[in-house]
């Protein structure tokens, strides 16, 4: 009695997408680590080590300590509050 749908079919399947994008964040990952300029080469060095050897993991990693950071220095601040303007 097959009914068409196998939960093992779904958990294959399941598996091959999750591997699929666990792959494309690796890459991701190892793209923007070598196009990124750090402030020493051997920073660069240190996360391509870490995201060769933990792969996806090391790729979100890399994310959250270096581009989210990144990201938050260059985010405009403004000097003036809502409200309050100087006169010139």
């Amino acid at each position: 009695m097959d009914s068409g749908f196998n939960f093992f079919m779904f958990g294959g399947i399941l598996s091959v997408l999750f591997t699929i994008a666990g792959f494309v964040i690796w890459i991701a990952g190892l793209i923007d680590c070598l196009k990124r300029d750090f402030d020493k080469t051997s920073d660069k060095i240190i996360w391509l080590v870490v995201i060769l050897l933990l792969n996806a993991l090391g790729s979100i990693i890399y994310y959250f300590l270096v581009v989210k950071a990144e990201q938050k220095k260059s985010k405009p601040v403004e000097h003036q509050e809502k409200g309050l303007k100087e006169d010139s």
